[in-house]
């Protein structure tokens, strides 16, 4: 046999025994990674059955919480409506307290406006009370003097009484004295018809007048009084200022509500609003 036959004959022994090796090598890893299949199988069995526990643990958490939710969105609701009502309520209670306000203001005005009546009435009691005392006092002053007034309404009748028969002498002599009055009355007439001047026999009626107006360039004044206060031309009227005498005038014209008098004697400067007199 040649080299070459012994080294191919070496080789295959050599090749022989690697595969005898190899194939010896993967008997055992085969049998190990069955075993390790095995187990890893077993592993897996175990991890589903944990898998399967978590899962219908989760399953019987997440009903819990779902329950548990549902709960909680009843009771937000419950919350929500006790929200709203409390601010119904709230807003109720703050409307009240408002109207509280306003009607106490009202009262604490109303009160005062008591007060002021209280303090109104009580002067007006004060018054009436002063007043009472005052009419109390009137009412003995009226009844002393209705007594005084008794008294002199008896003398006044026993003074009337007195009168009465003195006043039935007078008529008798007035009686003669208008007859006498007619008769000279009818004298004048006549005088008057032949162009006598009676004024400057007879004396003017009373008359109180004022100076209206004054002209001193001309002298003369206005008197406020005239023919519907029986004033007739030629009557003399004494011009005062209080108790000042100022002179003397006399009518020249006469118109119904005024007149005008000229100055006869001036004791010093007449004005308006001069009281004149016809009384002696």
């Amino acid at each position: 046999m040649s080299s070459i036959g012994k080294i191919f004959v070496v080789v295959n022994l050599v090749l022989s025994l690697v595969l005898l090796g190899s194939l010896s090598a993967l008997l055992n890893a085969s049998k190990s990674t069955a075993e390790d299949v095995a187990a890893l199988e077993t592993e897996v069995s175990a991890k589903q059955a944990e898998l399967e526990q978590a899962q219908s643990e989760f399953a019987t958490q997440s009903r819990m919480l779902d329950q548990e939710k549902n709960q909680l969105a009843g009771e937000k609701a419950d919350l929500e409506v006790e929200r709203d009502n409390a601010r119904r309520e709230a807003e109720s209670e703050a409307n009240d307290n408002q109207q509280l306000r306003d009607d106490l203001s009202k009262l604490t005005s109303s009160y005062e406006l008591l007060q002021g009546d209280l303090s109104a009435a009580q002067s007006r009691n004060d018054d009436l009370a002063s007043r009472n005392d005052d009419l109390r006092d009137a009412a003995q002053q009226a009844q002393e003097g209705a007594r005084q007034a008794e008294l002199a309404r008896r003398d006044l009748e026993e003074r009337i009484a007195g009168y009465e028969s003195t006043i039935e002498g007078l008529n008798g002599e007035l009686t003669v004295a208008m007859d006498r009055a007619r008769q000279a009355e009818r004298l004048v007439e006549v005088a008057k018809a032949s162009g006598f001047d009676s004024t400057s026999i007879m004396a003017p009626p009373a008359i109180d007048a004022l100076v209206a107006q004054v002209d001193q360039e001309y002298g003369f004044v206005i008197l406020d009084k005239g023919g519907n206060d029986n004033v007739e031309k030629g009557y003399v009227f004494d011009v005062f200022r209080g108790a000042d005498y100022l002179g003397q005038v006399r009518v020249d014209t006469v118109n119904d509500n005024y007149s005008t008098a000229r100055i006869l004697l001036s004791n010093g400067t007449m004005r308006a609003h001069d009281r004149a007199t016809t009384r002696l």
